[in-house]
């Protein structure tokens, strides 16, 4: 049933059971809409099992994320506004949270939890144990910032939430990887600086990252898991300066 009035919007460029879930998740919003980043879904398939509006972004994948987002927010017919990732999942008890949210109209923004489902499991520890983010927003009231990882900067006052997203972030370590050099590249693109602190941050950074992740945030609770995220994002860290490295020469 129809009944949270609001906007839901999911981008997605994947064709697989996790765009499924997150699309299935949302269908209690009035209004879902759907910015297809050349996924090749079986979208005739899809329009008969669910309800949404699909705008087709074209074939490459989108390298600046804020303005994917700020461009959205301006095509929602509602106040009201809930961005999920296509890898993303609405937890099921979450619907009857959004209703109760919406009818207090004191707050421009709310963030929701999110964690990580990786490798068969839910991490509870590291850089991605659980993550506070601005998802649901009012659509005159934000903005977001930042071509990766973008942020939500919003006017007005910004509340938490009990609203609780799981991320399936990568289907095999071979995945991970291909995403975090992906999003490395972009980084490095709009980074600057001298070159003696490119070569700092080098010797610095990734090991620093990987320490803090992997000790300082926990992470080894995690098992083996957590130390194939805390290495991979310390990678990406390394591959960010890399391409820093690689833009200048």
């Amino acid at each position: 049933m129809t009944n949270i009035p609001a906007t839901a919007i999911i981008f997605t460029h994947i064709a697989d059971t996790r765009f499924e879930m997150a699309l299935r998740s949302v269908q209690q919003f009035a209004e879902v809409l759907v910015f297809d980043n050349g996924s090749k879904n079986t979208w005739h398939s899809l329009e008969k099992k669910y309800t949404f509006t699909r705008s087709n972004l074209g074939s490459t994948r989108i390298k600046n994320f804020a303005a994917a987002r700020n461009n959205a927010l301006q095509k929602a017919t509602y106040e009201w506004v809930f961005f999920l990732d296509s890898d993303e999942e609405l937890l099921p008890n979450n619907p009857k949270l959004l209703r109760d949210l919406l009818t207090t109209n004191n707050n421009q923004a709310y963030t929701v939890t999110r964690s990580d489902f990786f490798l068969g499991k839910t991490l509870q520890y590291g850089e991605s144990g659980t993550q506070s983010i601005t998802r649901l927003v009012r659509k005159d009231s934000a903005v977001f910032t930042g071509t990766v990882h973008e942020v939500a900067k919003v006017t007005g006052t910004v509340q938490s939430s009990p609203l609780h997203i799981l991320h399936h972030s990568h289907l095999s370590i071979s995945d991970f990887i291909e995403d975090v050099s992906f999003y490395a590249q972009i980084v490095a693109k709009n980074k600057k600086g001298p070159q003696y602190l490119l070569l700092l941050q080098l010797l610095l950074f990734p090991p620093l990252k990987w320490f803090y992740t992997f000790f300082i945030r926990l992470g080894f609770l995690d098992g083996y898991r957590g130390l194939v995220y805390s290495l991979t994002m310390s990678l990406h860290s390394l591959l960010v300066r890399i391409y820093w490295y690689e833009k200048t020469h």
